[in-house]
């Protein structure tokens, strides 16, 4: 008890007064209220304090940001002045706003934060903000079309043929390229070709059709390509400048990929993002398409030219009308491919023939294939001059004979059910001087031939060798003579 007593004796007026005047300090308020300070009511530097200056103690950075998944780009969705002569526009975001933003914090908080840092933050705010656009489109589309059939709405700005195959083609396209928006890297392996004269309008009506996300590439794989590609819808390879640049193998590798790597412009490391758009191609030459038969991949369309009739300017109620329509047909049908043996599969397969590239060694090869052969061709009392002999008579003469002297007819009863390279090259090119490009040829077509498949030992009479052989379904499937 006297220890208390003697406690507060010593409580005299002057140390209330200092108490009073330390309180004071304690709860004077902060300049800065809400945001992080020192002791000396300073805004302190860290990412906290940057995180609450962007998004909700500052107005001028309120909603300002978003992340578009079309373009895979951050946005500015309005005009803000931060300062009297510091301005930033609606549009992207790239290094100037960033090094803007930087600035005004410097001048309104008397704190530095680098560019990159402002520009990391901005990333994170706006991510948290994603939109959507081409989704956004799909949905109200689908939503507010009027049920009608698409294809003559189509036909309104693009002069094709009402067609089964067109049909097929387009329903089939429309319904992938909606798959890609709702499922990126869906597997979606086919590149539409518009085939048809300049004028026809081909650019005009994907650049529209696809909202203007529409890009142009010069390659498949180029740096700037591949950025391109990551902010469009439909990548479009026009009068086949990036196929006229690649393999085959190239062509085919991009448009089956589903996932791309990239590097942004500046970019400080690569980036891989799901594939969310689909290939086409314009070209005006009607046989573009390679003498392999590996060009499944591609779904060729004849263009016509533009008639008077022909409307330049796609509607918005024409836009939501072929859209929302195909997007109910994508809820019932999701299946995005036709195997070989389905008649919409078959019916492909025979028109794209018709824009097949054939030179005289494929339609020589082609002609050998189809020809039918005696069922004693590989017997061991025939030799090679006279199977070479069988084909020579059959071109020149349009019948064979097993023996030019007697003029005993050898006639071909038996469907060719397997082929090697050197007994072929030997039979129908026996003169040609380049051999080792016919043969290198004649593998390219043999690979890709549908219904041969390869095999290291096939029998040709009494010998074994490495060849193709008929498919057994395929082999059924061939007419007799």
């Amino acid at each position: 008890m006297t220890d208390i007593i003697e406690k507060l004796e010593l409580i005299t007026p002057d140390v209330i007064e200092n108490q009073k005047k330390k309180k004071s300090n304690v709860t004077e308020i902060s300049k800065w209220p809400g945001l992080i300070v020192t002791d000396k009511d300073k805004v302190l530097k860290s990412r906290a304090n940057l995180t609450r200056i962007l998004t909700s103690y500052d107005a001028n950075f309120s909603d300002l940001f978003c992340f578009n998944q079309n373009t895979h780009e951050i946005e500015i969705l309005d005009d803000r002045k931060l300062m009297q002569k510091t301005k930033i526009e609606k549009g992207y975001f790239d290094d100037t706003v960033s090094n803007q933003i930087a600035g005004y914090i410097s001048n309104a908080y008397y704190v530095d934060y680098k560019s990159n840092e402002v520009a990391d933050e901005v990333e994170v705010i706006a991510l948290q903000n994603s939109v959507n656009p081409i989704k956004t489109f799909l949905t109200k589309a689908r939503i507010n079309a009027p049920e009608i059939d698409p294809f003559p709405i189509i036909q309104k700005y693009l002069n094709i043929e009402d067609t089964e195959y067109n049909r097929i083609v387009l329903d089939l396209f429309f319904r992938g390229a909606i798959a890609r928006v709702l499922s990126p890297s869906v597997r979606f392996d086919y590149c539409l070709d518009l085939v048809g004269k300049q004028g026809a309008g081909k650019t005009n009506f994907l650049r529209q059709i696809f909202l203007g996300f529409y890009e142009e590439i010069e390659s498949f794989s180029g740096k700037d390509d591949l950025i391109k590609m990551v902010g469009a819808w439909v990548v479009n390879d026009d009068e086949l400048v990036a196929t006229k640049k690649s393999t085959f193998e190239e062509v085919k590798r991009a448009i089956t990929r589903t996932k791309l790597s990239y590097r942004p412009p500046y970019g400080r490391a690569t980036k891989r993002t799901n594939v969310d758009f689909v290939y086409t191609r314009t070209t005006n030459h009607t046989q573009h398409l390679g003498d392999a038969t590996g060009d499944r991949r591609f779904l060729p369309v004849k263009v016509n030219y533009a008639d008077d009739k022909q409307l330049k300017k796609i509607s918005e109620d024409d836009l939501t009308a072929i859209w929302g329509n195909y997007y109910r047909a994508y809820y019932e049908n999701d299946k995005l491919y036709y195997d070989d043996y389905e008649e919409e599969g078959k019916l492909i397969a025979i028109e794209r023939e018709k824009y097949k590239y054939v030179d005289d060694i494929t339609e020589r090869i082609n002609w050998y294939l189809e020809t039918y052969i005696p069922s004693d061709f590989y017997s061991k009392s025939v030799k090679g001059h006279d199977r070479r002999n069988y084909y020579y008579d059959l071109e020149e003469k349009g019948t064979a004979y097993r023996d030019a002297n007697d003029q005993i007819k050898w006639v071909g009863d038996t469907p060719r059910d397997r082929v090697n390279i050197r007994d072929m090259v030997s039979e129908i090119f026996p003169t040609d001087y380049d051999q080792k490009k016919i043969k290198a040829k004649a593998k390219l077509f043999l690979d890709n031939l549908d219904g041969w498949e390869y095999k290291k030992s096939v029998r040709f009479g009494e010998k074994f060798t490495s060849g193709w052989i008929v498919e057994l379904e395929n082999f059924k499937k061939i007419p007799t003579p």
